[in-house]
């Protein structure tokens, strides 16, 4: 699978495309376990990149009502959106006499990952296009060894002609360097669209599921839209009814003016506090104390909820730093976990008990480097010697959860939007919480542009308002007290810990050890070993990769004193 023949080769012309046909219903997230019924179309021999290229290994399609579905696998991690010489290209029509000849099929669109622009080939020519007019969304937004992609079905990027217009399509996945990969390698992939059923997912409505859930939005309003573009927000709020609202963005405007413009919209006494160059938390109920936890990129609040379980809430708001500064991201988090290190260590913050749910939200960033994710989840700190040691960052001595959510009318989980800005959508308002003391009921990303008329009647929206309101969309979730836990001084038996998991090769795994040396050994489903890794007294992070054979394995401690499992899925 080296460089692309143009035009296609005699050879070439002799072979019909792989194909597939299935639908499936994908959720457009970053992660993979609901790819697990689609089998690959094309598979590519690890070790044939040109040097220092990427390596293709697997190209898969699926459809549902919307979107044709990709997923490009690698053997390296790669960052889609930034410096890399990667290309997709799309026969639509499945007709290689019309669009660019490229390797056997007819491409009607090409699309550079690394300078996130792509080219139309339709009659006037090419036409250089951005993600909206392309209808591409591609996620995980951080490095990752595969990448999913949503095409719509029904896109027109010159404005007049549909890019699918036919029962199938023909796909192919190119590194641009002298002598890159390519898969597959003779001739394009295809598909063939599958509309035997229904995959339109179930809507979610906006109301709370009970009421006595405590409604939290995470908002970056886009440098004080909150008062320039305030008939919209008034009309996104009221839709949302928060009680707790995690605002970025928010330059101009002091906590007062804030929470004056929350009780003009629903009346009462609304609590705000001010911290950093743009972080406004709202609330209607008291903020007994605020902190700076070691970063001027976040908040961090103390919340009474006296109504809801008579429970207390530390809540962090973010705003991490943005675009290729992951160093500053790194330290930013690194920063507010060992300040929440010192919160859950007996002593430190008497005012709050152990057990006290914790939320961290808002504007993460997250564009680069997955170890920021991995830091937020595993309590795995990089700058140990600045920010002190790792730890288990729930209070049970397990991971934070991690909420993914979704469109109410689609299975899409982007937070960030806007048309004429070659940063296309990306899920990164995000959402992690101690799940030992609190669980996550309704939880959805508003857009309104991809509601459904109805719902948009239902509560008095129209299409434009979350796109013109700001460049981010309000992720909204809804929590509940679950029976809280006492912290334990020490780690009494083994723990371990992936994020994530679904895992990819390199995944980091948390494992926390009270005493002595421990061994630990990674199963198959038949209960042999196939790997072992040996760590040490503490909180260790170890790297497992994946064994020849996909699918779901089982992590086993072997102590002197104590034993501990965990679940693994190994990636495909």
């Amino acid at each position: 699978m080296k460089a692309l023949a143009l035009p296609l080769m005699a050879l070439c012309a002799l072979l019909p495309p792989v194909s597939a046909m299935a639908a499936h219903p994908i959720m457009l997230e970053g992660y993979f376990d609901d790819w697990d019924d689609v089998a690959p179309l094309s598979l590519d021999p690890e070790g044939d990149a040109a040097a220092g290229g990427i390596d293709f290994l697997r190209l898969s399609a699926t459809n549902d009502s919307f979107a044709l579905f990709l997923r490009i696998e690698m053997s390296q991690e790669l960052l889609h959106h930034y410096d890399n010489t990667m290309i997709l290209w799309i026969d639509g029509d499945d007709d290689a006499t019309t669009g660019l000849p490229v390797n056997g099929i007819g491409a009607d669109l090409e699309w550079r990952f690394g300078s996130t622009l792509g080219l139309f080939h339709g009659d006037a020519g090419p036409d250089t296009l951005l993600w909206s007019r392309a209808g591409i969304l591609v996620a995980p937004c951080y490095a990752a060894s595969a990448i999913e992609c949503a095409i719509d079905r029904f896109i027109m990027p010159d404005g007049a002609t549909r890019l699918f217009v036919g029962p199938s399509a023909a796909f192919l996945v190119q590194d641009a360097r002298p002598g890159g990969d390519v898969m597959p390698d003779a001739e394009g992939a295809r598909h063939s669209f599958d509309d035997s059923q229904s995959l339109v997912p179930d809507p979610i409505l906006l109301e709370r599921e009970v009421s006595t859930d405590l409604r939290i939005v995470t908002y970056n309003v886009l440098w004080d839209n909150l008062w320039h573009e305030a008939p919209r927000f008034r009309k996104i709020l009221g839709a949302i009814e928060p009680d707790v609202v995690a605002f970025q963005e928010i330059f101009s405007h002091d906590a007062e003016a804030t929470a004056e413009w929350m009780e003009e919209l629903f009346s009462g006494t609304w609590y705000a506090a001010r911290l950093g160059a743009d972080l406004v938390t709202v609330s209607r109920y008291p903020i007994l104390a605020t902190w700076q936890p070691g970063t001027a990129y976040a908040s961090a609040h103390l919340l009474e909820i006296p109504s809801r379980s008579d429970s207390l809430l530390l809540l962090f708001n973010l705003h991490l730093p943005w675009g290729t500064n992951d160093e500053g991201r790194q330290h930013a988090i690194d920063a507010l976990m060992g300040f929440l290190r010192d919160v859950m260590t007996p002593g430190n913050l008497p005012g709050i008990p152990p057990g006290t749910p914790v939320l961290i939200t808002g504007d993460t960033n997250m564009l680069g480097d997955p170890r920021q994710l991995a830091t937020m989840h595993l309590g795995d700190i990089s700058d140990n010697d600045t920010y002190g040691p790792d730890f288990s960052p729930d209070w049970d001595g397990s991971s934070l959860e991690e909420l993914i959510s979704r469109q109410p009318n689609r299975r899409l989980a982007f937070t960030t939007y806007k048309e004429d800005s070659p940063v296309a959508p990306a899920h990164i308002d995000r959402f992690a919480y101690t799940g030992s003391v609190m669980e996550i009921a309704n939880h959805f990303i508003l857009h309104t542009p991809l509601l459904s008329e109805e719902l948009r009647a239902l509560y008095g929206l129209s299409p434009d308002d979350t796109r013109l309101a700001s460049d981010h969309l309000p992720h909204v979730a809804d929590i509940r007290r679950a029976p809280p836990v006492s912290a334990p001084d020490a780690p009494s038996r083994v723990r371990l810990g992936v994020f994530p998991n679904p895992a990819r090769t390199g995944s980091r795994i948390r494992v926390d050890v009270p005493a002595l040396p421990c061994r630990i050994e990674l199963l198959d489903l038949a209960g042999r070993c196939v790997s072992i890794l040996s760590v040490a007294r503490g909180v260790s992070r170890v790297h497992v990769s994946a064994p020849s054979a996909p699918g779901m394995y089982t992590l086993r401690s072997r102590h002197a004193s104590t034993n501990g499992t965990a679940l693994i899925v190994l990636p495909d």
